[in-house]
């Protein structure tokens, strides 16, 4: 089983682990982007504000596929030990 038919067979019940990842990471985001409007255009943090808010945003896309790899190694752990349990059982 290859890695990307597991990931295409990954259920939405699967993926309520990474997809709540994903919603923890961006109310980090969302708290950024709330301090970044309340910053004046001229505010010399706003380039280190807008900067984190970024990052922020890429750690939310990294903690979503961390997540669903996570669930892909599991998923491809489990089938490799099911064919290993077959090929035992049909010597």
């Amino acid at each position: 089983m290859s890695v990307e038919h597991i990931r295409a067979s990954l259920t939405p019940a699967d993926l309520a682990t990474a997809n709540a990842a994903y919603a923890e990471a961006t109310r980090a985001v969302a708290v950024a982007n709330e301090a970044l409007s309340k910053c004046g255009q001229n505010d010399p943090a706003r380039p280190k504000l807008s900067s984190h808010v970024r990052a922020l945003e890429a750690q939310a896309e990294a903690a979503f596929e961390k997540a669903v790899a996570e669930l892909v190694y599991t998923k491809a752990a489990e089938a490799a030990s099911r064919s290993a349990t077959y090929d035992y059982l049909a010597r």
